[in-house]
């Protein structure tokens, strides 16, 4: 007779932390690299301590010392951050990375390191587990040892860096296969695409970008942000995430082609929510976001050749409260691969806000109307073209980055189809955005500022459409950029700066 096993209700409640303490972590970035002296000495005593203590007569000391110091930068990083934990894999196909990928060819031989370095009493280590229904990968943190060891070094997480030959042009698998990003052949294209970059990214790294928040701000803005992380069951390292040394740019593409995809990540600002965006300042001046309007839609327009809209989301039988719903499922529509799961998912979005999209006949009906309403791109609605249309603005944000950077001092950040410029340069940035879609597209469209109607109010009053630079910066740069056709005018306002 067969007797279950009742787990008792302290040991459920183990079991539930357990799981919470674990998701306080972030995947091994094979990147993190230093070349200071501090972590070459600690990285030389550790290596020696686990020859010696192992006593291995075959030892390879370059097979261990780069693996050693990626993993020391991640555990520097994991107790900066929270004292949370580094995840990763230990087997050998978690180290399957294509060597674009792994520029300091980490290797299957972190598994053994990590069960050296818990033997000698560095790290503290949870082997890969199943905690409910949630599996969980192995997870490593430095022991107050190993704590002690690094900072009798002076080390702290400012000697490490992103490996200066990582990958700026990273090309992802299917959304359901390993590895996570694939290899690819080199081309005039994706070439001139990373070249781009680099210059882009040389000169966002020359620039002062802060969040002009208060330090209670800014906690609240972690927990709102880690309270999201913990609904979806994912890595919290949002702390990480939106930790200013972040600033380099990289485009990421899909399903294995150049085709899908494409837009520019992984620098702290695209983490941060947008309601807070608005505190960014670049080179102490306060900013402005500006996007274009309807996007993808305007795209589909452009291709059969007609406008947008003058109101896209003006749906007949739907009040204006209801506009931040329309824009939602709109997006859904252009996404989705089918008709059954672009409803699924519009009602998913919107029930928590929209009570009466509870109801799948709701949803149905906003589905239709969108259809009717846009019939001349109904076509591309429920197909997935979403992610082909990533594609077309990304190379859109990279020709306006290219021109707004260049033109110094106007600087860019993008986010995704919007950038976060200087307030100064806000009608300067807009001329160039528009000038740009329309090269692409052959049709007009618009862009708007992401400010609160007060502000808007006031520059609307004021009617001005300079460009209007600190008196700080370097005018004779701006005109030595190649980019003079901008500059219409200069003059002096005392107090005031530069007018062009």
């Amino acid at each position: 007779m067969c007797v279950a096993q009742v787990e008792t209700s302290e040991e459920y409640a183990k079991r539930v932390a357990k799981a919470k303490d674990l998701q306080r972590s972030f995947p091994l970035m094979k990147t993190l690299w230093s070349e200071s002296d501090e972590v070459r000495q600690l990285t030389e005593v550790l290596l020696e301590q686990v020859r010696t203590v192992k006593a291995r007569k075959r030892f390879k000391k370059d097979s261990y010392e780069n693996n050693l110091i990626v993993l020391i930068g991640n555990l520097v990083k994991a107790y900066t951050y929270d004292n949370m934990w580094v995840a990763y894999s230990r087997s050998p196909r978690g180290y399957r990375d294509a060597q674009r990928y792994n520029p300091a060819n980490v290797s299957r031989n972190m598994a053994q390191l990590t069960t050296d370095l818990v033997e000698l009493g560095y790290l503290r280590q949870e082997i890969g587990t199943e905690v409910g229904f949630q599996k969980y990968c192995s997870r490593g943190k430095a022991t107050s040892k190993l704590l002690a060891l690094w900072k009798s070094y002076g080390i702290t997480y400012d000697l490490f860096h992103e490996h200066p030959e990582s990958e700026l042009l990273l090309l992802k698998n299917f959304k359901t296969k390993q590895p996570l990003y694939v290899d690819y052949e080199e081309t005039s294209e994706t070439q001139a695409m990373r070249d781009n970059l680099i210059e882009i990214n040389n000169y966002i790294e020359k620039q002062n970008i802060s969040l002009n928040i208060s330090d209670d701000i800014f906690e609240e803005m972690i927990k709102g942000m880690e309270e999201k992380e913990e609904k979806k069951k994912g890595f919290i390292s949002c702390r990480a995430k939106v930790a200013f040394d972040r600033i380099r740019l990289k485009r990421i593409f899909n399903n294995c082609t150049f085709n899908h995809g494409g837009r520019f990540y992984h620098a702290w600002w695209l983490e941060v929510p947008k309601e807070y965006r608005k505190h960014i300042t670049i080179n102490g001046q306060k900013t402005v976001e500006i996007d274009y309007s309807t996007l993808h839609p305007s795209i589909l327009y452009a291709w059969k050749g007609l406008s947008t809209p003058t109101a896209p989301y003006g749906i007949s039988g739907y009040g204006k409260r209801l506009r931040p719903a329309i824009k939602l499922a709109m997006l859904i529509m252009l996404n989705a691969n089918s008709r059954q799961a672009t409803l699924k998912a519009i009602r998913n979005k919107l029930k928590d806000t929209f009570e009466e999209f509870e109801d799948s006949q709701m949803v149905r009906k906003l589905h239709g109307a969108i259809k009717k309403t846009h019939a001349p791109i109904a076509e591309y609605f429920n197909s997935g073209i979403g992610i082909e249309l990533q594609r077309i603005d990304s190379d859109i944000a990279e020709r306006v980055m290219m021109r707004l950077n260049g033109l110094r001092p106007t600087v860019a950040l993008p986010v995704h189809d919007s950038f976060i410029v200087p307030a100064y340069a806000e009608e300067f940035a807009k001329q160039v955005m528009l000038e740009e879609f329309e090269r692409e597209l052959k049709q007009t469209t618009q862009v708007d500022s992401k400010i609160d109607k007060k502000t808007k109010a006031i520059r609307n009053e004021l009617k001005s459409g300079t460009l209007r630079i600190p008196t700080t910066l370097d005018i004779g740069s701006m005109i030595d950029s190649g980019d003079s056709r901008w500059i219409w005018e200069i003059d002096m306002e005392e107090g005031e700066g530069m007018v062009i």
